[in-house]
């Protein structure tokens, strides 16, 4: 290149290097941290810097008052740039925390929502690594994860201790396992065991919103138990996926209008009796899960009473319940006023991308992605078996959303007594509408809430009656329970579906549904003949090419 650009160029970046200083100024008295682009503004500040002293020695000779500047001490000052370039950028680096994603899926990078929890904490907390030293490799994976959120929030700080070394350290806290993590902030602690983004995310969640609602799971009808059983047919990982995500889960007798917490005995190892509890719209959420026989009248009028007050549920209709008369529900009975109801049949799905080679009556029903619900859903299925079909009469008055339905090809088989299982005349055909939510203003007045005497230990406080805001009536309307049993509930799509509903009915728009990270990894073979090449390529032939790089510079030179 001519030497006169060179120069040009050289003496360009000298001009660069005051605006870049006053502009580099600026940001760091805004931003307050080393940012990525303040880092990258001070690598091209030294890099100007060294580029005008190489290229412009003549400004070095007026100011050092002599008639020539060797290029030796042009190398030197070059030099000096590029090792204060490299000192600059570990410093900095090792403040600052800077990673480059380059996978396809960013299995390294936290989510969107985990950030926008970072973003709201409004006071400090502090992260406490509690390990032994059987535990260093979860350390080190709990201090990867827990730097990428401090590189979000100033206001995370993280620590370790060693429980073997620090035992002091370790009982003050109460910790009750190693390893494990306690999120701190003032006079409130979370403990987790589990190193994942959403576990973590979980916990500064529950730091920021203490107070939750509370989901009484119905019983008294045979509906499905909070007790995992070999069949799966049970909500032991609904009860675990609903505390995780901060609501507060009590068994509620719907005969005896008794609530027991879950969880089993506390820390006495005493087993917490039934207590009265009266409902309560403001904060509590009823989950009904495939109840069989009949509500009595004084349940329907009870329950009746806390929808049409502004409470919230999650009703599932279980069909293989209804099979025989002696324990077929009159769920509909609680839904009266509402204009919805659950269908008499069960929907059978032909479509082949969209139903089970074995088993017509498993499917992959579509997804509103309009919906509340369908928040974080993207790409996931949710597995539906044996369901029917929630219908909206005429005369609704609500707002009623189809969330999943099934295709156009397929029915309703209306006659379960039917020896086929084709198409007959009776039967609905598709699409169907197996889960939905409706919603609609209050229609009866809030019920004062009395102090009740035994009130369960450790229940979540009712929020307060307050006439400010006027509640809303919130249902969430599934055609089978087994959406949300342990056996689908294993797929992530349900789960997160489950979250979604319990998020929904509790009017919360920060739904925390991390969907998990999956490795796109593509790994290639290397036979012997490749690794011998790669070996000597690396042991021997770069040093050799550096050699003859040498020489050729020498030999020009002579």
């Amino acid at each position: 290149m001519n030497r006169s650009i060179v120069k040009q160029v050289g003496a360009f970046a000298g001009y660069l290097t005051i605006p870049l200083m006053i502009v580099l100024a600026i940001g760091l008295v805004a931003v307050r941290r080393f940012e990525w682009y303040i880092l990258l503004g001070l690598v091209v500040l030294l890099v100007a810097i060294a580029l005008f002293a190489a290229t412009n020695p003549e400004a070095w000779q007026r100011r050092l008052g002599r008639q020539r500047v060797s290029s030796t001490i042009s190398g030197i000052v070059v030099s000096i740039a590029l090792l204060g370039i490299v000192v600059l950028v570990n410093v900095l680096l090792q403040r600052t925390n800077v990673q480059f994603d380059l996978t396809a899926n960013k299995n390294f990078t936290i989510s969107d929502l985990s950030v926008q929890v970072l973003q709201k904490l409004d006071a400090p907390v502090t992260a406490t690594i509690f390990y032994d030293n059987t535990s260093q490799d979860t350390l080190t994976q709990a201090q990867d994860k827990l730097k990428q959120f401090a590189a979000r929030s100033d206001k995370l700080k993280i620590q370790s201790f060693n429980a073997n070394l620090d035992p002091a350290v370790a009982n003050s806290y109460k910790i009750k396992q190693v390893p494990s993590i306690v999120f701190e902030k003032g006079q409130q602690r979370e403990e987790v065991s589990s190193v994942d983004e959403q576990t973590f995310t979980r916990a500064l969640a529950r730091l920021q919103n203490p107070v939750t609602r509370r989901v009484l799971v119905v019983t008294g009808h045979q509906e499905l138990s909070t007790q995992s059983n070999q069949q799966g047919l049970s909500l032991a990982l609904a009860v675990q996926a609903l505390s995780d995500n901060n609501f507060k889960v009590e068994v509620y007798n719907s005969v005896t209008s008794t609530s027991t917490p879950t969880g089993g005995a506390n820390a006495a190892g005493q087993t917490a009796p039934p207590a009265t509890i009266q409902l309560n719209p403001a904060s509590d959420i009823l989950l009904i899960a495939g109840p069989r026989g009949r509500f009595t009248d004084d349940e329907k009028n009870r329950i009746s009473t806390f929808l049409k007050g502004g409470g919230k549920a999650l009703v599932a209709f279980d069909i293989a319940a209804n099979l025989n008369a002696a324990q077929a529900t009159n769920l509909n009975d609680l839904l009266t006023g509402f204009g919805v109801s659950f269908k008499q049949g069960v929907a059978v799905e032909t479509a082949p991308d969209r139903s089970s080679p074995q088993n017509p009556l498993t499917m992959l029903p579509e997804l509103n992605t309009q919906s509340e619900l369908a928040r974080g859903l993207e790409g996931q299925n949710v597995i539906v078996f044996q369901t029917t079909n929630v219908e909206k009469a005429a005369d609704n008055k609500g707002t009623f959303t189809d969330v999943l339905k099934t295709s156009a090809q397929s029915y309703l088989k209306t006659n379960l007594t039917s020896q086929t299982a084709e198409f007959e005349q009776g039967d609905l055909r598709g699409p169907l509408t197996v889960a939905a939510t409706f919603e609609q203003p209050a229609t009866a007045p809030l019920p004062p809430q009395t102090a009740t005497p035994g009130t369960t230990p450790g229940a979540a406080t009712p929020a307060p009656a307050t006439n400010a805001q006027p509640l809303n009536t919130r249902l969430v309307l599934l055609g089978t329970p087994a959406l949300i049993s342990d056996r689908y509930l294993q797929s992530q799509g349900n789960y997160n579906f489950l979250v979604n509903s319990m998020n929904y009915l509790n009017e919360s728009n920060n739904a925390i549904v991390i969907p998990s990270s999956t490795s796109n990894a593509k790994p290639f073979t290397v036979n012997e003949s490749q690794s011998t090449l790669t070996f000597w390529s690396s042991f021997l032939g770069l040093p050799l090419l550096i050699l003859f790089l040498g020489l050729v510079a020498w030999w020009r030179r002579r």
